[in-house]
């Protein structure tokens, strides 16, 4: 099976300005988890959203990096979609990479001589 990189972003505080506890962020990771087997958060980023009011919107948020077979892509972008709606999103940022990716497992380590 073809497995790609996704990115998602997850915002670290609701639009009212309340800060998504930790214990939450940790469910969410969880969950992201149980999906994936595995997650990499390449580090905070700050971004700008234009709201449908027109209002600039500017958030802090985890930058998620996820591998999963394709043709699971829908499960993610469902556990996506449901996180916004838990934060009262207008909107999810959700990329998929062009990359391929492998995981290479290291060799058996060769006995050495005593």
């Amino acid at each position: 099976m073809a497995r790609s990189k996704y990115v998602v972003l997850l915002p670290m505080a609701r639009h009212d300005g309340n800060r998504v506890s930790k214990a939450q962020l940790d469910d969410y990771l969880s969950g992201l988890f149980n999906l994936a087997g595995g997650y990499t958060v390449a580090g905070t980023v700050v971004g700008a959203y234009r709201m449908r009011s027109g209002k600039k919107q500017q958030d802090r948020c985890l930058e998620i990096w996820i591998v999963l077979e394709e043709s699971r892509e829908s499960e993610l972008k469902h556990w996506l979609a449901n996180v916004g709606a838990d934060l009262g999103q207008e909107a999810m940022y959700f990329e998929k990479s062009g990359a391929r990716v492998t995981f290479i497992r290291p060799r058996p380590r060769r006995a050495t001589k005593s």
